[in-house]
């Protein structure tokens, strides 16, 4: 059932429609006007006929008497006796009764007619009346009102209509009227449930009051991202009585020369900023002092200066972790990492002040608005352990510098938890100056949204799912005479090597490709790719970043899927990944098996009080707990024997793989340049850390053991020595 109409509230407010009023109640008023003066008028003549007709009645009730009286005196010898003196005569004395105007003396009335024609006494004309009216004139008539009867009845036959203008424009009035009448029916009646919310939006005021934005933290404590309050101080100078007292009072709280803000305060404009952007303490200070003044010393002006303050996001850290965190531009809007990602519980709820107002949105005092606080957005602590990042940073700026790559990346990873402990991109720049056109492109993380085919590090995938399959074992054998065709290519070992006879642990120490493509096909197509989906291929890992993108794994009835690609892909070619995916699918073999979700929130602590803590999960058993340990053990024997490799750290054991690969191109693979990778974890027995480097296209060597192992020791280091892991004699000595 439909609500009444509540004037006070309902009823809508409109320009259109207070129009159309204005003119209906105009129409209404001349339509009035102009009846009651045809009404006045029509009442004023039917008076004056009425009063006409009682005379006339009277009048003929007395002729009726004096048609006695007119009878004796008409007759022939004394009519005919009266008419000689007075200078007629009579031809006979029947004309006595029918008299033409021409032998009539005077002049009463001029009524035209014949000679020969009698005067008819119908409703036209009363010739008993003419008659008494001739006879006052010859003085034959003992009343004088027979002439006035005459009159009477001639007004009576003859009311006046009233002018065609006047109907016209009577009748112009009434249509107008009416369509009036149909444009209200049409918005009031029609259109009402629209009005009535046009009417609410336009009486109703909300000024927002905008939430403070949430903080961004590392694990330990480290502020990366925060809001900060900037005032603009504003000033009215017209109007002020005394600027030169004014700008005595605000120069030692503006930090101004006196001079200068009394030039502003002197000046005629409408409108002048005395500070722009200044920190709460200039600010803060000038609005106490005009909360605490301007009753006091009304004298001062300070009505006329308006403290205005706005929320601007500042980034204390600069660039540090700087894809990680992402920005808040000019607008408030998010753009890339947790403060894009996590943008809904940062970002917090607007409060408002409602309330009624004007058209003009200014408050309407006689009705009370109402507040809704704000609330503070949530503070959002990342697994990122400021250490740990700095060192990761330091360690990817050095390489890029010593080995002149165009870019890189690091990610340090918790294998127990699936923690991202830190994450390092190179280029990148300071989060304060993402404005800067020459920043445009740096803040994008390349670790989660650049994908690349691996290379030889996804050899330990390869691997990982032929010793779980049991298709090898770390006793198999196998020929290499360095070519294997296959699906129409032709499978290469690096530098063209034929190594012969080799067992699995000098497929990893070697990096032989022959090798990965007899094991994958060994498994065959559904198996193989069965494991490589396990590991995390193809998909998301969901961290909470964002951006992220899901890679690319070929696979049969695609129709993008070859052969080829079978053994191609088990050594890291013709599949895409990202370092996050690679890093946390090395971690599962570390792990025991265990795949675990990457996370980089560690906590979301509502301004309620509520805490919401980030639990590690199992995302699936990719390969079993003896499969994980016996390729350790493979990796990290692997390591110590290869001659080139540079990621030994003295006194832990270190299990990893390096990876050379190339780069695609349309029709091929470029030839110049290189993705030089590793990718391992230490202690090799009980892993705390594993840890990815990626340098794209460094100048220095294209290979992965010359360019990027030693950038795994020189981090691995910093970090054994920051979290004081003992070496491995020690920790186990201990057990």
């Amino acid at each position: 059932m439909k609500e009444p109409i509540s004037l006070k509230k309902d009823l809508p407010f409109s320009f259109t429609t207070a129009r159309t009023w204005l003119l209906f109640i105009v129409t209404i008023v001349l339509v009035g006007v102009i009846y009651m003066g045809q009404a006045s008028q029509a009442a004023l003549t039917g008076q004056r006929v009425y009063d006409k007709q009682e005379k006339l009645a009277r009048i003929r009730q007395e002729n009726a008497q004096l048609q006695a009286e007119i009878s004796v005196l008409l007759a022939p010898d004394r009519m005919e006796k009266r008419a000689r003196a007075l200078g007629f005569h009579l031809a006979s004395p029947d004309q006595v009764k029918y008299l033409t105007v021409k032998d009539y003396p005077v002049e009463p009335v001029k009524p035209t007619f014949s000679a020969s024609a009698p005067v008819r006494t119908d409703d036209a004309f009363d010739v008993a009346a003419w008659w008494n009216a001739m006879l006052v004139r010859l003085g034959l008539s003992a009343s004088p009102r027979a002439a006035e009867a005459s009159e009477v009845t001639m007004s009576a036959q003859s009311l006046p209509r009233a002018p065609f203008r006047m109907r016209l424009a009577l009748m112009f009035v009434f249509v107008v009227g009416g369509l009036l009448a149909a444009r209200l029916f049409y918005w009031q009646i029609i259109q009402w449930d629209k009005l009535s919310q046009i009417s609410k939006r336009q009486s109703t005021l909300d000024v927002p009051i905008p939430a403070r934005r949430g903080e961004i933290q590392t694990r330990d404590n480290l502020r990366l991202a925060t809001d900060i309050f900037l005032f603009t101080v504003e000033v009215s100078p017209a109007g002020i009585p005394k600027p030169q007292e004014l700008a005595k009072q605000l120069a030692p709280l503006l930090k101004l020369p006196e001079a200068a803000i009394l030039a502003k305060l002197s000046s005629t404009s409408a409108s002048l900023v005395l500070a722009r952007d200044v920190p709460i303490e200039i600010g803060g200070a000038v609005q106490d002092f005009k909360t605490r003044a301007e009753v006091k010393y009304p004298e001062l002006g300070l009505a006329n200066v308006q403290v205005r303050v706005k929320a601007v996001r500042q980034y204390p850290a600069g660039s540090f972790a700087a894809p990680v965190v992402g920005y808040v531009n000019v607008e408030r809007q998010p753009a890339y990492g947790i403060e894009q990602y996590k943008d809904r519980d940062l970002r917090g709820t607007d409060g408002k002040i409602h309330g009624a107002g004007t058209v003009l949105h200014d408050v309407i005092p006689i009705d009370l608005p109402t507040n809704e606080p704000a609330i503070e957005g949530a503070t959002v602590v990342l697994t990122l352990n400021s250490g740990m990042q700095r060192i990761a940073e330091t360690e990817l700026a050095n390489a890029i510098k010593e080995t002149r790559a165009a870019s890189g990346s690091i990610i340090v990873l918790d294998p127990k938890t699936g923690a991202i402990l830190a994450m390092a991109a190179y280029p990148t720049a300071d989060l304060n100056l993402y404005y800067d056109p020459a920043n445009s492109g740096r803040y994008a993380n390349q670790t989660i949204s650049s994908q690349y085919e691996p290379g030889s590090v996804f050899k330990i995938v390869t691997l990982a799912a032929g010793l779980d399959a049991r298709t090898i074992s770390p006793a198999t054998y196998f020929d290499d005479n360095g070519r294997l065709p296959f699906g129409g290519i032709v499978v290469k070992n690096h530098d063209d090597i034929a190594p012969g006879r080799v067992n699995v642990m000098q497929v990893l120490q070697m990096s032989l490709n022959v090798e990965a493509a007899k094991i994958s096909i060994g498994l065959g197509t559904e198996r193989f790719y069965q494991y490589v989906q396990n590991f995390g291929f193809g998909v998301t890992t969901r961290v909470e970043l964002a951006g992220e993108v899901a890679g690319e794994v070929k696979t049969p009835g695609d129709g993008k899927w070859r052969d080829s690609d079978l053994a191609a892909n088990s050594y890291g070619q013709g599949i895409s990944a990202t370092p996050l995916q690679m890093t946390a699918a090395v971690a599962a073999v570390a792990n025991q098996g265990k795949l675990m979700k990457p996370y980089i929130v560690h906590q979301v602590r509502r301004a309620d009080g509520k805490v919401i803590t980030t639990e590690p999960e199992v995302v699936r058993q990719v390969i079993s707990p003896e499969t994980a340990r016996v390729l350790t053990q493979l990796l990290s024997e692997a390591i110590v024997v290869e001659s080139t490799n540079k990621a030994i750290v003295p006194g832990y054991r270190v299990a990893g793989k390096t990876g050379t690969a190339e780069i695609p191109r349309i029709g091929g693979y470029d030839p110049d340049w290189t993705i030089a990778s590793f990718g391992g974890y230490l202690p090799a027995d009980d892993p705390r850390f594993v840890i990815l480097v990626k340098l794209d296209k460094p100048q220095s060597s294209k290979w992965g053991s010359q360019v990027a192992s030693p950038v795994f020791a020189a981090v691995a280091k910093q970090l054994i020595a920051l979290s004081g892991l003992p070496p491995d004699a020690v920790r186990l000595a201990n057990k």
